[in-house]
């Protein structure tokens, strides 16, 4: 990889990174976990799987908008994005754009919450639930190996 490719990949994780963790301070955790207990961690582990598809800042913009659509009518989008109270139109506005930060950020904000929180936590646990900054970024992907293909299956 070049060295500009590289250094602009590292500048757009950094953004993601940062705006991650500007989406996570504002969230209605307690909204987040209702959303999770309704669409079911089978359902969110496939959506993670379809995220790591669009992880790149050469997304199309249609991908992106694909993407959020199919969030809003398939896995109970106003739900989820409703946990991120206000901000949660912008990111659906922005998405709907085809703006490269929105699923990189949707991916590591929901794979944080799925890796940091083993089971959902009521509303008298979310008031005194913190948010551990220094865990994001640490997330894991799945890679594929050599060889192996991806399927795109809805």
């Amino acid at each position: 990889m070049s060295n500009f490719k590289q250094k602009q990949s590292e500048d757009f994780w950094a953004e993601v990174m940062h705006r991650s963790k500007i989406q996570l301070i504002g969230m209605n955790i307690g909204t987040f976990h209702q959303w999770r207990a309704t669409v079911g961690d089978r359902e969110i582990h496939r959506l993670l799987s379809l995220m790591e598809l669009l992880l790149s800042p050469d997304n199309h913009k249609f991908e992106t908008v694909f993407f959020i659509k199919w969030i809003n009518c398939r896995i109970n989008g106003p739900l989820l994005f409703s946990s991120f109270r206000t901000s949660g139109r912008t990111l659906i506005r922005q998405g709907m754009k085809g703006e490269i930060y929105c699923i990189p950020v949707l991916y590591v904000i929901i794979r944080h919450l799925t890796d940091d929180a083993k089971s959902p936590v009521s509303s008298n646990q979310e008031k005194n639930w913190r948010i551990d900054f220094s865990q994001i970024g640490e997330h894991k992907t799945t890679y594929q190996k050599p060889g192996q293909h991806r399927d795109f299956v809805t």
